[in-house]
């Protein structure tokens, strides 16, 4: 996949101001600050510096062998949709306060299902996941670890939010 930083403030004349080539196709993107995060499908999630717009680089990456589709970001915490290739995280904790993302947490199903994560949003410290599980829809809400004592909690589930079947 390659990255665009494109000026916009003309709106009539866009400028392409740098690029960058990464590896694995980008199911997301998430702006903090001079950062940028991208859930890329097949290389896990990467983070971007584009504080020089003319040369961004890759600033770090953490593939633990996840395969992200959605990203969020909060107080150098980062939850991403999916986990390992087998399906069977719902969803993984990051910590983005450093260079190179570190996971600190999984949340697992409690039997081997295999998952599709859609979508993830946190309000304060409670994520919430959109999945299709067996042909269903559901929100999981979790909370999930503040960056202080990052290393030594794990996310927990605090309930599965709604379900619908097929329609």
């Amino acid at each position: 996949s390659e990255i665009y930083i494109v000026d916009v403030s003309q709106p009539a004349s866009p400028q392409i101001l740098g690029d960058i080539r990464i590896s694995g196709g980008v199911e997301r993107i998430v702006f903090d600050g001079p950062f940028v995060y991208l859930a890329a499908r097949n290389a896990g999630l990467i983070s971007l510096d584009i504080t020089s717009p003319a040369a961004p680089f890759i600033r770090g990456e953490e593939s633990n062998g996840a395969r992200p589709r959605d990203v969020a970001i909060r107080n150098g915490i980062a939850v991403t949709t999916g986990g390992p290739t087998d399906g069977s995280d719902l969803g993984v904790v990051l910590d983005v306060t450093q260079p190179d993302p570190q996971t600190v947490g999984t949340l697992s199903l409690p039997q081997q299902q295999l998952v599709t994560g859609n979508g993830v949003a946190i309000v304060d410290d409670v994520a919430y996941l959109l999945y299709d599980l067996s042909g269903s829809t559901t929100m999981i809400a979790f909370k999930y670890p503040g960056a202080n004592g990052l290393a030594s909690r794990r996310p927990s589930p605090t309930k599965s939010m709604a379900s619908r079947g097929p329609e």
